[in-house]
């Protein structure tokens, strides 16, 4: 279906400041394909001239195809929803549905369609302008309902860094900074919405993932109330067409049962690690995370085997990343100095070792399924400590653990190297891990020449690979 005959059966044709959609179209120069769907509502103000021409000429208010929207928000309600269950996707994909039942805001829906792009198969170098097209719209005060713009700015930490260098840690900021505003406000405290709940429960676990791969502190520390940490149904779409949930709603409800769980622990971890108090014990967070694994580590991979379903696997796999990254983080990295990972530390905790095999099996996993392109971009930062042991040990004298790290240590490698395409972050690992190569190559001595001609040939290998 076009876009063409959706409007062809509306009468009353809602205003963008003083224009109609027909207005928007001829301005622009859109053809039929390209104008805005009757129910994706656009701005609520009216518009000084200079803002409303500036959203023109950014393209505010043009949308892709048809059938490229469904794909981008089909691979949406696959790849994110299940860790981020904040968007009524059930409103959101009617709009796109032979039923033309929904309604969609057009800020929200540029949001969702910019974080989809990286998850499907079309030219991500659509996602920056869709970025400009979504900060222009907030700052236009396009949308009045609070927490869809709540929602839109949560999803702006799924940009990599922009021209201005502003990344996800600059849009968690922002993200953090309202919510506080919203939490002021009596009338927002006596909504009784879903979608609130559902929405702060989703600024919680992603201000705990986002600040963990920054290795920054966290930005949400306000109190929240009590009912907005509950964690939020799993959305059934078995009715829209796009998905059929309603025979995995179990497995799904385990996805954020175990991510509600594990951000409650980086929490505590990221506080301990930041805390003034250099002496600050790690034992808390240390047994959270300890405990967690225990508890859900045989859960999440027994479901995944049960199933073979690739969304879940995913979703195990970047959870897992999380876990192995904060248990490094607590153990091998003090923040008041470079980080530096020295994978002789990890040798001494059983728990460390542990992390660095988990995060290596369940990446290489997704690799060897071809999956590894629906990784988010916070979770890449998980595979640099790993691909540093098995760099490390591939100078290791005894020949089988040699081979051994020399093949995870390529196939990690490989995974970054495909990554590296659409995330910037994989490229600053695939840096780090060049230099560290250099350095290690440097640092042995002339006589152990088999243990240098080794690492010259990594470090070859690694500058070809990024084209150096």
């Amino acid at each position: 279906m076009s876009w063409a005959s959706q409007a062809s059966s509306v009468t009353t044709v809602p205003s963008i400041g003083d224009l109609s959609h027909e207005d928007i179209a001829s301005a622009v120069h859109l053809n039929e394909k390209n104008s805005l769907p009757s129910s994706v509502k656009p701005l609520a103000t009216t518009l000084a001239h200079h803002t409303r021409d500036e959203l023109l000429s950014l393209g505010c208010f043009e949308l892709p195809d048809y059938d490229t929207c469904r794909e981008l928000i089909r691979a949406y309600g696959r790849w994110i929803h299940p860790t981020l269950p904040m968007v009524d996707l059930l409103q959101l994909s009617a709009v796109f549905s032979d039923k033309d039942s929904g309604s969609a805001s057009l800020l929200l829906l540029k949001a969702v369609l910019m974080v989809s792009y990286p998850l499907v198969g079309h030219d991500t170098s659509r996602q920056p302008a869709l970025a400009r097209q979504v900060e222009s719209l907030v700052r236009a005060n396009a949308e009045r309902d609070p927490i869809l713009v709540l929602q839109t700015l949560i999803l702006m930490t799924y940009n990599e860094t922009d021209s201005q260098g502003r990344n996800s840690y600059y849009w968690m900021r922002m993200a953090s900074k309202f919510s506080a505003r919203l939490l002021a406000d009596a009338q927002v405290l006596s909504d009784t919405r879903p979608a609130l709940r559902a929405t702060f429960w989703s600024l919680m676990a992603r201000d705990a993932t986002v600040s963990l791969a920054a290795r920054r502190p966290r930005q949400c520390k306000f109190e929240i109330p009590a009912s907005f940490q509950k964690r939020p149904a799993v959305v059934k779409m078995q009715t829209t067409g796009f998905l059929d949930y309603e025979t995995n709603s179990l497995r799904y409800s385990n996805v954020q049962e175990s991510l509600h769980e594990l951000c409650n622990a980086i929490q505590v971890t990221m506080d301990s690690k930041h805390s003034q108090d250099s002496l600050a014990s790690v034992q808390e967070p240390a047994e959270l995370l300890t405990a967690w694994y225990e508890h859900w580590h045989e859960r999440l991979r027994s479901i995944a085997d049960q199933t073979g379903e690739p969304s879940f696997r995913v979703h195990q796999a970047v959870i897992l990343g999380y876990w192995s990254l904060a248990v490094v983080t607590l153990h091998c990295w003090n923040p008041s100095h470079k980080l530096e990972p020295t994978p002789e530390q990890s040798n001494k905790s059983e728990v460390v070792a542990t992390a660095l095999n988990t995060i290596t099996s369940v990446y290489l996993s997704l690799y060897e399924q071809n999956l590894t392109q629906y990784i988010p971009s916070t979770a890449v930062t998980a595979l640099a400590p790993a691909a540093v042991a098995h760099l490390m040990n591939s100078t290791s004298l005894d020949w089988e653990v040699r081979a051994i790290s020399t093949h995870k240590y390529y196939l990690c490698w490989q995974v970054l190297r495909d990554l590296s395409s659409k995330y910037e972050s994989a490229g600053q690992v695939m840096s780090m891990m060049d230099t560290l190569g250099q350095g290690l190559k440097d640092s042995f001595d002339t006589g152990t020449a088999e243990q240098a001609a080794r690492l010259r040939i990594w470090c070859t290998d690694l500058r070809s690979s990024m084209g150096g």
